[in-house]
Protein backbone atom coordinates (compact mmCIF):
# COMPACT_ATOMS: atom_id res chain seq x y z
CA UNK A 1 0.00 0.00 0.00
CA UNK A 2 1.69 3.47 -0.95
CA UNK A 3 0.55 6.62 -2.22
CA UNK A 4 0.74 7.09 -6.26
CA UNK A 5 1.64 10.35 -8.20
CA UNK A 6 -1.52 11.78 -7.38
CA UNK A 7 -1.30 11.39 -3.25
CA UNK A 8 -4.21 8.41 -4.17
CA UNK A 9 -3.58 5.55 -1.93
CA UNK A 10 -2.71 2.85 -4.06
CA UNK A 11 -2.57 -0.98 -3.36
CA UNK A 12 -0.23 -3.42 -5.20
CA UNK A 13 0.31 -6.81 -5.55
CA UNK A 14 3.44 -7.94 -7.07
CA UNK A 15 5.03 -11.36 -7.76
CA UNK A 16 8.82 -10.87 -9.59
CA UNK A 17 11.02 -13.67 -10.87
CA UNK A 18 14.49 -12.92 -11.49
CA UNK A 19 16.40 -15.59 -14.89
CA UNK A 20 20.08 -15.53 -14.89
CA UNK A 21 19.85 -12.84 -17.32
CA UNK A 22 16.16 -11.31 -16.82
CA UNK A 23 13.57 -9.93 -14.43
CA UNK A 24 9.95 -10.23 -14.58
CA UNK A 25 7.26 -8.57 -12.36
CA UNK A 26 4.17 -9.28 -12.71
CA UNK A 27 1.62 -6.93 -11.14
CA UNK A 28 -2.14 -6.14 -10.14
CA UNK A 29 -3.45 -2.84 -8.76
CA UNK A 30 -6.53 -3.73 -6.11
CA UNK A 31 -9.23 -0.94 -6.44
CA UNK A 32 -8.46 0.29 -2.50
CA UNK A 33 -11.62 2.05 -2.01
CA UNK A 34 -13.55 -1.77 -2.32
CA UNK A 35 -10.92 -3.97 -0.27
CA UNK A 36 -11.35 -0.91 2.54
CA UNK A 37 -14.85 -1.16 2.70
CA UNK A 38 -14.28 -4.66 2.97
CA UNK A 39 -12.42 -4.74 6.16
CA UNK A 40 -14.54 -1.82 7.24
CA UNK A 41 -17.63 -3.85 6.84
CA UNK A 42 -16.44 -6.17 9.25
CA UNK A 43 -18.74 -5.70 12.37
CA UNK A 44 -18.82 -7.29 15.90
CA UNK A 45 -21.15 -6.31 18.12
CA UNK A 46 -22.41 -2.41 18.35
CA UNK A 47 -18.64 -1.12 18.55
CA UNK A 48 -16.49 -3.94 17.40
CA UNK A 49 -14.46 -2.84 14.06
CA UNK A 50 -11.22 -4.40 12.27
CA UNK A 51 -8.48 -2.45 10.28
CA UNK A 52 -4.93 -3.38 8.96
CA UNK A 53 -1.78 -1.82 9.60
CA UNK A 54 1.90 -2.28 8.29
CA UNK A 55 4.73 -2.89 9.82
CA UNK A 56 5.80 0.81 10.34
CA UNK A 57 2.30 1.22 12.36
CA UNK A 58 0.14 3.06 9.29
CA UNK A 59 -3.63 2.11 8.51
CA UNK A 60 -3.94 0.19 5.55
CA UNK A 61 -7.32 0.05 5.57
CA UNK A 62 -9.25 2.64 7.26
CA UNK A 63 -10.79 2.69 11.08
CA UNK A 64 -14.00 3.03 11.67
CA UNK A 65 -14.21 4.57 15.23
CA UNK A 66 -10.81 6.94 13.66
CA UNK A 67 -7.93 6.22 11.69
CA UNK A 68 -7.05 7.88 7.98
CA UNK A 69 -5.79 5.54 5.80
CA UNK A 70 -1.60 6.17 4.98
CA UNK A 71 -1.64 7.89 8.16
CA UNK A 72 0.08 6.38 11.73
CA UNK A 73 -1.94 4.64 14.49
CA UNK A 74 -1.48 6.66 17.28
CA UNK A 75 -2.06 3.09 19.33
CA UNK A 76 0.58 1.53 17.64
CA UNK A 77 2.99 0.96 20.82
CA UNK A 78 0.23 -0.55 22.25
CA UNK A 79 0.15 -3.42 20.18
CA UNK A 80 3.48 -4.35 21.75
CA UNK A 81 6.07 -6.41 19.29
CA UNK A 82 5.69 -8.86 16.18
CA UNK A 83 4.86 -12.06 17.70
CA UNK A 84 2.82 -15.58 16.38
CA UNK A 85 -0.55 -16.95 16.82
CA UNK A 86 -3.35 -14.58 17.58
CA UNK A 87 -2.85 -12.25 21.07
CA UNK A 88 -5.71 -10.70 23.12
CA UNK A 89 -5.31 -8.12 25.76
CA UNK A 90 -7.41 -5.39 27.25
CA UNK A 91 -6.15 -1.63 26.71
CA UNK A 92 -6.95 2.05 27.00
CA UNK A 93 -6.83 3.76 23.69
CA UNK A 94 -5.32 7.74 23.67
CA UNK A 95 -9.11 8.56 23.63
CA UNK A 96 -9.92 7.41 26.83
CA UNK A 97 -11.75 4.13 25.63
CA UNK A 98 -11.28 0.91 27.42
CA UNK A 99 -10.68 -2.23 24.57
CA UNK A 100 -10.78 -5.63 24.23
CA UNK A 101 -8.13 -6.43 21.64
CA UNK A 102 -7.30 -9.23 19.33
CA UNK A 103 -3.89 -9.34 16.91
CA UNK A 104 -2.37 -10.86 14.80
CA UNK A 105 0.54 -10.75 12.44
CA UNK A 106 -0.08 -12.06 8.44
CA UNK A 107 2.62 -13.55 6.47
CA UNK A 108 6.31 -12.63 6.85
CA UNK A 109 4.69 -10.05 9.59
CA UNK A 110 4.08 -7.48 7.15
CA UNK A 111 1.06 -6.13 8.21
CA UNK A 112 -0.68 -6.59 11.48
CA UNK A 113 -4.61 -7.81 11.26
CA UNK A 114 -6.51 -5.36 14.43
CA UNK A 115 -10.03 -6.57 15.88
CA UNK A 116 -11.22 -4.69 19.09
CA UNK A 117 -14.32 -3.88 20.39
CA UNK A 118 -15.32 -1.72 23.59
CA UNK A 119 -14.49 -3.62 26.72
CA UNK A 120 -18.74 -2.76 27.92
CA UNK A 121 -19.85 -3.95 24.18
CA UNK A 122 -17.50 -7.31 24.34
CA UNK A 123 -18.81 -8.18 27.80
CA UNK A 124 -22.30 -6.74 27.58
CA UNK A 125 -23.45 -10.59 27.02
CA UNK A 126 -21.36 -12.47 29.47
CA UNK A 127 -22.64 -9.87 32.15
CA UNK A 128 -26.19 -10.26 31.55
CA UNK A 129 -26.09 -14.00 31.73
CA UNK A 130 -24.19 -13.32 35.30
CA UNK A 131 -26.79 -11.41 35.99
CA UNK A 132 -29.54 -14.16 34.64
CA UNK A 133 -26.87 -16.60 36.80
CA UNK A 134 -27.17 -14.64 40.11
CA UNK A 135 -30.91 -14.14 39.48
CA UNK A 136 -31.67 -17.70 38.67
CA UNK A 137 -29.89 -18.97 41.84
CA UNK A 138 -31.31 -16.21 43.93
CA UNK A 139 -34.86 -17.74 42.65
CA UNK A 140 -33.87 -21.01 42.73
CA UNK A 141 -32.17 -20.37 46.58
CA UNK A 142 -35.06 -18.56 47.38
CA UNK A 143 -37.57 -21.10 45.84
CA UNK A 144 -36.04 -23.97 47.40
CA UNK A 145 -36.15 -22.44 50.54
CA UNK A 146 -39.73 -21.67 50.55
CA UNK A 147 -40.11 -24.87 49.66
CA UNK A 148 -37.96 -26.33 52.49
CA UNK A 149 -40.12 -24.28 54.66
CA UNK A 150 -43.40 -25.67 53.44
CA UNK A 151 -42.35 -29.17 53.38
CA UNK A 152 -40.83 -29.03 56.62
CA UNK A 153 -44.38 -27.01 57.98
CA UNK A 154 -46.09 -29.85 56.16
CA UNK A 155 -44.59 -32.64 57.96
CA UNK A 156 -44.91 -31.50 60.91
CA UNK A 157 -48.65 -30.84 60.61
CA UNK A 158 -48.63 -33.73 59.70
CA UNK A 159 -46.31 -35.78 62.32
CA UNK A 160 -48.96 -33.59 64.67
CA UNK A 161 -52.23 -34.18 63.30
CA UNK A 162 -50.69 -38.58 63.30
CA UNK A 163 -50.20 -38.00 67.29
CA UNK A 164 -53.29 -36.17 67.60
CA UNK A 165 -55.07 -39.24 66.09
CA UNK A 166 -53.12 -41.80 67.83
CA UNK A 167 -53.99 -39.95 71.01
CA UNK A 168 -57.57 -39.65 69.85
CA UNK A 169 -57.00 -43.41 68.86
CA UNK A 170 -56.10 -44.45 72.26
CA UNK A 171 -58.89 -41.87 74.12
CA UNK A 172 -61.64 -43.77 72.04
CA UNK A 173 -59.87 -47.52 72.63
CA UNK A 174 -59.52 -46.54 76.23
CA UNK A 175 -63.76 -45.62 75.72
CA UNK A 176 -64.12 -48.35 74.04
CA UNK A 177 -63.24 -50.52 76.96
CA UNK A 178 -65.46 -48.54 78.96
CA UNK A 179 -68.16 -49.04 77.37
CA UNK A 180 -68.01 -52.61 76.78
CA UNK A 181 -67.38 -52.95 80.65
CA UNK A 182 -70.35 -50.77 81.11
CA UNK A 183 -72.36 -53.02 78.66
CA UNK A 184 -71.65 -55.55 80.58
CA UNK A 185 -72.44 -54.47 83.99
CA UNK A 186 -75.40 -53.24 82.74
CA UNK A 187 -76.60 -56.71 81.57
CA UNK A 188 -75.20 -57.80 85.48
CA UNK A 189 -77.65 -55.05 86.66
CA UNK A 190 -80.64 -56.08 84.60
CA UNK A 191 -80.19 -59.57 86.16
CA UNK A 192 -79.97 -58.07 89.33
CA UNK A 193 -82.81 -55.48 89.15
CA UNK A 194 -85.18 -58.67 87.92
CA UNK A 195 -84.92 -60.10 91.61
CA UNK A 196 -86.37 -57.20 93.48
CA UNK A 197 -89.42 -56.58 90.60
CA UNK A 198 -90.18 -60.62 91.13
CA UNK A 199 -90.47 -59.86 94.86
CA UNK A 200 -92.54 -56.14 94.08
CA UNK A 201 -94.33 -58.64 91.53
CA UNK A 202 -95.30 -61.53 94.45
CA UNK A 203 -96.42 -58.76 96.73
CA UNK A 204 -98.45 -57.39 94.22
CA UNK A 205 -100.21 -60.90 93.48
CA UNK A 206 -100.05 -61.15 98.20
CA UNK A 207 -101.82 -57.49 98.10
CA UNK A 208 -104.50 -58.35 95.12
CA UNK A 209 -105.22 -61.12 96.91
CA UNK A 210 -106.21 -59.87 100.21
CA UNK A 211 -107.89 -56.77 98.56
CA UNK A 212 -110.00 -59.47 97.08
CA UNK A 213 -110.64 -61.79 99.80
CA UNK A 214 -111.72 -58.27 101.95
CA UNK A 215 -114.51 -57.60 99.63
CA UNK A 216 -115.52 -60.95 99.33
CA UNK A 217 -115.98 -61.27 103.08
CA UNK A 218 -117.80 -57.50 102.74
CA UNK A 219 -114.41 -56.40 105.20
CA UNK A 220 -114.23 -53.67 102.81
CA UNK A 221 -116.65 -51.39 101.48
CA UNK A 222 -116.47 -49.98 97.92
CA UNK A 223 -115.42 -46.32 98.59
CA UNK A 224 -113.36 -43.36 96.53
CA UNK A 225 -110.38 -44.30 98.69
CA UNK A 226 -110.77 -47.96 97.80
CA UNK A 227 -111.30 -47.59 94.00
CA UNK A 228 -107.88 -44.96 94.45
CA UNK A 229 -105.89 -47.86 96.08
CA UNK A 230 -107.14 -50.62 93.51
CA UNK A 231 -105.99 -48.47 90.73
CA UNK A 232 -102.58 -47.73 92.79
CA UNK A 233 -102.39 -51.41 92.78
CA UNK A 234 -102.90 -51.36 88.92
CA UNK A 235 -100.53 -48.76 88.39
CA UNK A 236 -97.55 -51.12 90.29
CA UNK A 237 -98.63 -53.89 88.06
CA UNK A 238 -98.12 -52.21 85.48
CA UNK A 239 -94.84 -50.28 85.93
CA UNK A 240 -93.72 -53.51 87.38
CA UNK A 241 -94.11 -55.57 83.56
CA UNK A 242 -93.03 -52.50 81.96
CA UNK A 243 -89.10 -52.60 84.24
CA UNK A 244 -89.36 -56.86 83.23
CA UNK A 245 -89.50 -55.73 79.75
CA UNK A 246 -86.57 -53.29 79.56
CA UNK A 247 -84.36 -55.59 81.56
CA UNK A 248 -85.36 -57.94 79.18
CA UNK A 249 -84.55 -55.79 76.50
CA UNK A 250 -80.84 -55.62 78.04
CA UNK A 251 -80.26 -58.58 78.89
CA UNK A 252 -80.95 -59.79 75.62
CA UNK A 253 -79.06 -57.21 73.79
CA UNK A 254 -76.05 -57.86 76.00
CA UNK A 255 -76.42 -61.37 76.09
CA UNK A 256 -72.78 -63.02 75.21
CA UNK A 257 -74.19 -65.85 72.78
CA UNK A 258 -73.37 -67.67 69.44
CA UNK A 259 -75.10 -66.51 66.43
CA UNK A 260 -78.78 -68.62 66.34
CA UNK A 261 -80.53 -68.64 62.84
CA UNK A 262 -83.89 -68.76 62.79
CA UNK A 263 -87.03 -67.09 61.21
CA UNK A 264 -87.71 -63.41 62.58
CA UNK A 265 -91.40 -61.97 61.39
CA UNK A 266 -90.37 -58.51 60.78
CA UNK A 267 -93.93 -57.16 61.99
CA UNK A 268 -93.03 -57.95 65.65
CA UNK A 269 -89.23 -57.60 65.45
CA UNK A 270 -89.04 -53.67 64.50
CA UNK A 271 -91.50 -52.73 66.88
CA UNK A 272 -89.76 -54.18 69.52
CA UNK A 273 -86.53 -52.66 68.18
CA UNK A 274 -88.13 -49.33 67.87
CA UNK A 275 -89.67 -49.58 71.44
CA UNK A 276 -85.92 -49.56 72.63
CA UNK A 277 -85.23 -45.80 71.35
CA UNK A 278 -88.93 -44.60 71.24
CA UNK A 279 -88.53 -42.43 75.03
CA UNK A 280 -84.87 -40.87 73.27
CA UNK A 281 -86.97 -39.87 70.54
CA UNK A 282 -90.10 -38.74 72.00
CA UNK A 283 -88.02 -36.89 74.49
CA UNK A 284 -86.08 -34.60 71.59
CA UNK A 285 -89.68 -34.02 70.15
CA UNK A 286 -88.60 -36.43 66.80
CA UNK A 287 -91.60 -38.44 65.06
CA UNK A 288 -90.83 -41.83 64.31
CA UNK A 289 -92.89 -43.62 61.63
CA UNK A 290 -92.28 -47.11 60.19
CA UNK A 291 -94.37 -48.63 57.35
CA UNK A 292 -94.13 -52.36 56.96
CA UNK A 293 -95.07 -53.96 54.51
CA UNK A 294 -98.13 -56.57 54.57
CA UNK A 295 -96.97 -58.89 52.17
CA UNK A 296 -93.33 -58.89 54.32
CA UNK A 297 -91.51 -62.30 54.39
CA UNK A 298 -89.82 -63.68 57.59
CA UNK A 299 -86.26 -63.80 57.20
CA UNK A 300 -83.58 -66.67 58.27
CA UNK A 301 -80.74 -64.47 60.90
CA UNK A 302 -79.50 -64.09 64.13
CA UNK A 303 -82.12 -61.79 65.97
CA UNK A 304 -79.14 -60.86 68.50
CA UNK A 305 -77.14 -59.29 65.82
CA UNK A 306 -79.66 -58.02 63.37
CA UNK A 307 -81.48 -56.52 66.72
CA UNK A 308 -77.59 -54.65 67.19
CA UNK A 309 -77.26 -53.18 64.10
CA UNK A 310 -80.72 -51.99 63.73
CA UNK A 311 -80.36 -50.29 67.00
CA UNK A 312 -76.82 -48.24 66.23
CA UNK A 313 -79.00 -47.42 63.58
CA UNK A 314 -81.71 -45.85 64.35
CA UNK A 315 -79.30 -43.82 67.69
CA UNK A 316 -77.17 -42.49 64.96
CA UNK A 317 -80.01 -41.02 63.36
CA UNK A 318 -81.68 -39.92 66.24
CA UNK A 319 -78.43 -38.06 67.05
CA UNK A 320 -78.01 -36.15 63.63
CA UNK A 321 -81.95 -35.28 63.83
CA UNK A 322 -80.64 -33.69 67.26
CA UNK A 323 -77.93 -32.06 65.74
CA UNK A 324 -79.92 -30.20 62.93
CA UNK A 325 -83.11 -29.60 64.55
CA UNK A 326 -82.75 -29.66 67.92
CA UNK A 327 -86.30 -30.91 69.79
CA UNK A 328 -88.48 -30.16 67.57
CA UNK A 329 -88.85 -31.16 63.42
CA UNK A 330 -87.23 -34.36 63.44
CA UNK A 331 -88.47 -37.42 61.37
CA UNK A 332 -87.29 -40.69 61.47
CA UNK A 333 -88.62 -43.09 59.44
CA UNK A 334 -87.73 -47.15 59.26
CA UNK A 335 -89.16 -49.34 56.49
CA UNK A 336 -89.42 -53.14 55.21
CA UNK A 337 -90.64 -54.48 52.20
CA UNK A 338 -89.69 -57.41 50.17
CA UNK A 339 -89.83 -58.83 46.92
CA UNK A 340 -89.80 -62.56 45.32
CA UNK A 341 -86.44 -63.04 47.03
CA UNK A 342 -84.85 -60.57 49.49
CA UNK A 343 -85.92 -58.20 52.17
CA UNK A 344 -85.05 -54.88 52.31
CA UNK A 345 -84.82 -52.63 55.80
CA UNK A 346 -84.01 -49.19 55.63
CA UNK A 347 -83.41 -46.34 58.27
CA UNK A 348 -84.55 -42.80 57.06
CA UNK A 349 -83.77 -39.51 58.75
CA UNK A 350 -84.02 -35.24 57.78
CA UNK A 351 -80.63 -34.91 60.33
CA UNK A 352 -77.49 -33.05 59.53
CA UNK A 353 -76.27 -35.53 56.91
CA UNK A 354 -73.11 -37.14 55.99
CA UNK A 355 -70.38 -34.27 53.71
CA UNK A 356 -68.82 -36.02 50.85
CA UNK A 357 -65.45 -36.10 52.10
CA UNK A 358 -66.70 -38.19 54.68
CA UNK A 359 -68.50 -40.70 53.12
CA UNK A 360 -65.27 -42.94 51.65
CA UNK A 361 -64.32 -42.89 55.58
CA UNK A 362 -68.35 -43.69 56.89
CA UNK A 363 -67.03 -47.59 58.12
CA UNK A 364 -63.88 -47.02 59.00
CA UNK A 365 -63.14 -48.20 62.69
CA UNK A 366 -62.51 -45.38 64.95
CA UNK A 367 -63.77 -42.28 62.35
CA UNK A 368 -66.58 -40.54 64.14
CA UNK A 369 -67.76 -36.77 63.58
CA UNK A 370 -68.77 -36.14 66.84
CA UNK A 371 -67.40 -34.37 69.35
CA UNK A 372 -64.99 -36.22 71.81
CA UNK A 373 -66.74 -38.01 74.39
CA UNK A 374 -69.79 -38.22 72.29
CA UNK A 375 -68.61 -41.35 70.24
CA UNK A 376 -66.04 -43.92 69.88
CA UNK A 377 -66.62 -44.71 66.09
CA UNK A 378 -66.58 -48.01 66.40
CA UNK A 379 -70.54 -47.92 65.56
CA UNK A 380 -70.92 -48.15 62.08
CA UNK A 381 -67.82 -50.71 61.60
CA UNK A 382 -68.87 -53.22 64.13
CA UNK A 383 -71.91 -52.92 61.94
CA UNK A 384 -69.94 -53.15 58.69
CA UNK A 385 -68.71 -55.74 60.27
CA UNK A 386 -71.58 -57.96 61.80
CA UNK A 387 -73.03 -57.31 57.75
CA UNK A 388 -70.22 -58.42 56.37
CA UNK A 389 -69.76 -61.31 58.68
CA UNK A 390 -73.71 -62.55 57.83
CA UNK A 391 -71.83 -62.63 54.16
CA UNK A 392 -72.90 -59.19 52.59
CA UNK A 393 -72.89 -55.83 52.70
CA UNK A 394 -74.35 -52.45 54.17
CA UNK A 395 -75.08 -49.06 51.73
CA UNK A 396 -75.61 -45.44 53.05
CA UNK A 397 -77.09 -42.84 50.76
CA UNK A 398 -76.39 -39.40 52.57
CA UNK A 399 -76.78 -35.07 50.97
CA UNK A 400 -75.83 -32.56 53.61
CA UNK A 401 -78.37 -31.19 55.51
CA UNK A 402 -81.07 -32.95 54.37
CA UNK A 403 -80.96 -36.38 55.49
CA UNK A 404 -79.31 -39.98 55.22
CA UNK A 405 -80.98 -43.37 54.56
CA UNK A 406 -79.08 -47.01 55.56
CA UNK A 407 -79.86 -49.82 53.44
CA UNK A 408 -79.18 -53.35 54.20
CA UNK A 409 -80.87 -56.24 51.78
CA UNK A 410 -81.44 -59.74 53.41
CA UNK A 411 -82.21 -62.69 51.44
CA UNK A 412 -85.44 -64.60 52.53
CA UNK A 413 -83.35 -67.58 52.53
CA UNK A 414 -80.18 -68.54 52.84
CA UNK A 415 -77.45 -71.65 52.45
CA UNK A 416 -75.54 -71.98 56.50
CA UNK A 417 -71.54 -72.40 55.16
CA UNK A 418 -69.01 -73.04 57.96
CA UNK A 419 -68.98 -70.05 61.04
CA UNK A 420 -71.43 -67.80 58.60
CA UNK A 421 -74.59 -66.65 60.41
CA UNK A 422 -76.42 -67.77 57.01
CA UNK A 423 -77.52 -64.61 56.20
CA UNK A 424 -76.50 -63.14 53.56
CA UNK A 425 -76.67 -58.69 52.60
CA UNK A 426 -76.19 -57.40 49.11
CA UNK A 427 -75.59 -53.79 48.41
CA UNK A 428 -78.61 -51.77 47.05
Amino acid sequence: MFLGYRQIPHFIIAVAKEDSDQRWVIRATIDTHRFNELVKSVRIGKTGEAYLLDADGIFQTERRSGGILMQKDADRYKYGAAHDGIKTFIETDVQGQTHLYATTWLKDKSWLLVVRQEKNDAFKFLRKTAYVVVLISILGGTAIVAIAFYLTGWIIRRMQRVDAEKDQLGDQLIRAGRLAEIGEMAAGFAHEINNPLQIIKSEHALVSMILTDLKEKDLLKESEDVAEMEDSIHQIKHQVDRCAEITQAILKFGRKTEPVIKDIDLHAFIPEVIAMVAKKASVHGIHVEQHISDALSPIHTDPGQLQQVVVNLLNNAIDAIIARHGAAGGELRIEAESDTDQVEIRVRDNGIGISPENMKKIFTPFFTTKPVGKGTGLGLSMCYGIVDKMGGKMSVSSQPNSGTTFTIRIPITAEDSGDRTGQKLFLK
